[in-house]
């Protein structure tokens, strides 16, 4: 059960809408898991602790209803969990990987998740990030760590459920990136009359000319 003492970083953000071209929404306090390990010794108890394949591939993921592992580097994952299942999942790991090199963390605190859907949503996220984003490149089961403006993000394609037809990003970003991020992505979807969104923090959205 999520504490209601607690606060998302974009609490103050409502979502959203551009018709079908793009829906905008936080998904707060989603589970996020750090993991670097010897994949031979990983691959086995991340299947038995959270049900997902130990994607081996870069640029990959494995992804279940509410559970997805994000390959990040030839041993390192970012598990993305349900709501206050990260302490546990990091526990049974750490005593799965107990006579191997490793390193588990829950830094679920640290970041958040934005989800990003509809029909445009490819177009819009193509002004903010230079990975190729089309189809064939980047389908379902796709993720990278990458740059979405001055942001790091892990970028993850998965189908929406509402629509198979068209595809709905998770974008998980630091917390204190989460307002810069959706202001930009409001901003870049303009285009499709995304509504703007007036930045709270530090952070520019453009360079001054």
């Amino acid at each position: 059960m999520i504490d209601e003492r607690r606060v998302s970083p974009l609490a103050h953000r409502e979502p959203l809408h551009a018709g079908d071209f793009a829906h905008l929404a936080e998904d707060a306090f989603r589970g996020i898991v750090s993991v670097r390990a010897a994949p031979i010794h990983l691959a086995a108890p991340l299947q038995a602790v959270t049900g997902r394949i130990l994607p081996i591939r870069a640029g990959h993921a494995d992804l279940g209803r509410r559970c997805a592992v994000l390959w990040l580097g030839p041993d390192e994952w970012a598990i993305l969990a349900a709501p206050d299942t990260a302490a546990g999942i990091a526990q049974d790991l750490s005593q799965a990987l107990a006579l191997y090199q490793h390193q588990v963390v829950d830094v679920s605190d640290y970041n958040t998740v934005l989800s990003l859907r509809g029909s445009a949503v490819r177009a819009l996220l193509a002004k903010l990030i230079t990975i190729d984003l089309h189809p064939r490149h980047f389908a379902r089961g796709s993720g990278v760590a990458t740059l979405c403006g001055k942001a790091q993000v892990w970028l993850i394609c998965r189908e929406d459920e509402k629509s198979a037809s068209e595809p709905l990003f998770d974008l998980v970003v630091r917390r204190s990136m989460a307002d810069y991020l959706w202001c930009l992505i409001a901003d870049a979807g303009r285009e499709w009359a995304l509504p703007p969104q007036e930045s709270i923090g530090q952070v520019p959205l453009h360079m001054p000319g």
